[in-house]
């Protein structure tokens, strides 16, 4: 069972956000993103310098595979103008105070997030007291809505995620903070021109595909907990990519990863998270939509290769290590091998940085909970 509750360290030097927040807001700490501004003061003082190309309007929280009924509400429009220095200038004006512009941020990579995550991810050396606090500023400034889990007894878990005005302020901003990296093309890639619904939550109703993005973002903030700068973009939206890319069936990974290495490119990773629903068929049309854009990754990623890491867990059946040898004969079936690794969901979440991966060449011989306990030949 994952661990709801991962701890996350305190850099100092970035205020009150520690050093796994300081990767994704890396231009903030620099001081060249967002700013302490003032509703008062001019837009064009303020802004700036982003593209028309910027323009953001998909919105993360809609779940293209399942629900799709349950999808409205607003829609984030391309509202703006250009400014005198010839800069888009957004309609919207982000939060006030620079500590809640880059918690906004935060909840708009996630897509949604417990209010215990975010403040064991951006307060870890506060109460959590003054996470509420912070939280409860974003949501009388229409930044953010709540909603509380349903659970059969005790208290609900109290979740938020981005209305319509946080993402048509922040998907701006996260294209002006990843310019000049190795995740622009990919992030402009993942936030086209295009206008969708926001997903509605209802009241004491849990959606369907609510289990698997949980477990999703506390694999994504386990990553950060260790990575620390080397992670220069972490997000969790769904189904991120166009249907089609250059004609090909887009793939559409859960997560996806840019990671900094000393000497080397950096390295693009898109992440599975398998919670042992989909049928084996579903698997082979995965593999085959990545081992296409394999061959393009360049031209569409701006990345000349990428991995796939999948992790597995297995509620109904109880037997996960079962479904990681049903994965990895589909990657030997598709002839995958070599860029595709497996984990168990728990190893992944309680050991980010281990050796705890299998691969087509290695799969699980027993169904032992030790990592340590398999092939030393492990990833």
């Amino acid at each position: 069972m994952l661990d709801p509750t991962p701890r996350f360290p305190f850099d100092a030097a970035f205020e009150r956000f520690p050093a796994t927040v300081q990767p994704i807001l890396r231009p903030l700490i620099r001081g060249a993103a967002i700013e302490e501004i003032s509703y008062n003061e001019s837009l064009d003082q303020n802004a700036g310098p982003i593209t028309l190309e910027t323009v953001a309007n998909i919105s993360p929280l809609e779940n293209t595979r399942q629900n799709a009924h349950e999808n409205t509400g607003a829609t984030v429009a391309r509202n703006g103008r250009i400014g005198t220095r010839g800069q888009f200038v957004s309609d919207t004006i982000g939060p006030p105070l620079p500590r809640d512009g880059a918690l906004l941020l935060l909840i708009v990579r996630l897509r949604i997030a417990s209010i215990q995550q975010l403040a064991q991810a951006a307060f870890s050396s506060v109460s959590v007291v003054v996470a509420r606090r912070r939280l409860r500023a974003l949501q009388r400034g229409g930044w953010i809505r709540t909603w509380d889990r349903p659970v059969a007894s005790g208290g609900a878990p109290r979740y938020v995620y981005p209305t319509a005005k946080a993402l048509g302020w922040a998907y701006p901003r996260l294209m002006e903070l990843t310019r000049g990296t190795a995740a622009e093309q990919l992030v402009r890639l993942m936030i086209p021109d295009s206008t969708k619904r926001l997903a509605q939550l209802e009241e004491r109703s849990e959606p369907q595909w609510f289990a698997h993005q949980d477990e999703t973002n506390r694999l994504v903030l386990s990553r950060l907990r260790v990575a620390g700068h080397e992670l220069l973009w972490a997000s969790s939206w769904d189904c991120p990519f166009p249907d089609q890319l250059n004609g090909l069936k887009a793939p559409q990974p859960d997560y996806v990863l840019v990671t900094l290495r000393d000497g080397r490119p950096p390295l693009l990773t898109f992440g599975e998270h398998d919670r042992a629903t989909e049928p084996m068929t579903r698997w082979l049309e995965k593999l085959a939509a990545y081992a296409a854009a394999r061959e393009v990754s360049e031209e569409l990623f701006g990345h000349a290769e990428f991995r796939i890491e999948v992790t597995v867990t297995d509620p109904l059946r109880r037997s996960p290590h079962r479904r990681v040898r049903e994965i990895l004969d589909a990657v030997r079936a598709s002839e995958c091998h070599g860029f595709v690794r497996v984990t168990l969901a728990g190893w992944a979440h309680a050991f980010p940085a281990g050796r705890i991966w299998f691969s087509a060449k290695n799969a699980p011989a027993h169904d032992g909970l030790n990592p340590a306990a398999h092939s030393t030949a492990m990833l």
